[in-house]
């Protein structure tokens, strides 16, 4: 039989010519690209985080310092994301790898499998049976064919057993790099929490700062609102006393009320009232707290225009005490002329004529006339008003 021969022949032939094995293999997919920019993008948030933390550490403040702390912390949960992504792109590449090597180590372990078997289906034969099957020439050929074999067997052996050692290494490097993503994961769970703790700091110091900003803020403005009301009685102070100055000047007052009104005749001077509006006190009339009037009270609106009673010299024009205006004409021989709650853009020392522009009411308007203290009755006023008497008669 010539089995031996033809059987080793057809086990040898894929080790010899290995057509199969030896032929161009399509390459692994793998994704690179993915793991260089991961990589790419792992350097720079490195980077960045590096060069966050040494800001952070020559921060001038301490609310710089804590910003800058938390700009790291970002820059470190980037960093961590990134290393994440790098892992998972290594584990698929090992695995890719892993399966590769397994692939190919069975398609080059099938034909020396398959040869190991023959050769110990013949060696089981005793060689003198084998010789009697057949020539010595033949066993000679097998002998021959084996011996070219076995180089190759052994070649193929060691190529198998380093392999074999990328096998193992391409797994190991998967397992690494799964425990590196779970190492990742955990860091990044450890960086968001120190990042959320971070954010609560500064709310709280938000919180903390806008109260404080608030607080001083009322103190700042009850400060302003006490130097407004210092001002204000400065200036009435200075206001006062100036008045008061002013009027120092001017003949004293006989107390109220004065019993010789009745006794003052009419004024020797032309005299009309400074303004038309009805009558809200007067003609000698008592108020609640039993004061008879010494003047005339008229229920005015604000802004109505006044004019100049008589001929005279304005002596006196300004607020005084709680009146915002107070207006006092000199008329010669001892008469004055009392406008009260009334302004003026006049000067001290103004002379004015009768029927002439005075200013505006403020208020309600008070007149009053006198001649060297003594008040004259408010009737003589009125009887000087044509609109009054008018009036008076008419009621």
């Amino acid at each position: 039989m010539r089995w031996s021969l033809t059987f080793a022949v057809l086990l040898a032939a894929p080790l010899l010519g290995a057509p199969t094995l030896v032929g161009n293999e399509p390459p692994v997919a793998s994704p690179d690209q993915t793991l260089a920019a991961a990589r790419a993008d792992v350097a720079r948030a490195s980077a960045e985080e590096q060069r966050l933390t040494a800001e952070a550490s020559r921060a001038g403040d301490e609310a710089q310092r804590f910003a800058g702390e938390q700009r790291a912390a970002a820059a470190s949960i980037e960093g961590a994301e990134a290393r994440i992504a790098a892992a998972e792109a290594e584990l698929v590449i090992a695995r890719a790898a892993a399966a590769a090597q397994h692939r190919r180590l069975a398609e080059r372990q099938a034909p020396i499998a398959g040869l190991l078997a023959g050769l110990v289906t013949m060696g089981r034969r005793p060689p003198l049976l084998a010789l009697a099957d057949g020539s010595t020439e033949e066993f000679i050929r097998v002998r021959a064919l084996l011996d070219a074999t076995m180089p190759v067997i052994r070649a193929r052996t060691a190529a198998l057993s380093t392999e074999i050692e990328a096998g193992h290494r391409a797994e190991t490097s998967a397992l690494a790099a799964r425990d590196s993503l779970a190492r990742e994961r955990t860091d990044l769970d450890r960086q968001r929490v120190r990042f959320a703790s971070l954010e609560e700091q500064a709310l709280s110091r938000k919180t903390r700062f806008a109260g404080q900003a608030i607080g001083a803020g009322d103190v700042s403005l009850a400060g302003g609102e006490t130097l407004t009301a210092l001002g204000d009685v400065v200036a009435r102070r200075r206001a006062g006393l100036a008045n008061a100055r002013k009027l120092a000047q001017l003949d004293a007052l006989p107390p109220r009320p004065t019993p010789d009104e009745s006794k003052l005749g009419a004024p020797p001077f032309a005299y009309q009232l400074p303004l038309d509006a009805p009558l809200a006190a007067g003609l000698g009339s008592v108020d609640a707290n039993g004061i008879r009037s010494r003047g005339l009270t008229f229920a005015n609106p604000n802004g109505v225009p006044l004019t100049v009673p008589a001929d005279g010299t304005i002596v006196f024009a300004g607020p005084y005490r709680r009146s915002d205006g107070v207006i006092i004409i000199d008329h010669g021989g001892g008469w004055l002329s009392l406008i009260v709650n009334a302004g003026t853009a006049l000067a001290n020392g103004s002379r004015v004529r009768r029927g002439d522009p005075l200013g505006r009411a403020v208020g309600p308007v008070e007149v009053e006339l006198s001649q060297r203290g003594t008040n004259l009755s408010p009737a003589f006023i009125a009887a000087s008003s044509a609109i009054l008497s008018n009036r008076a008669k008419g009621g």
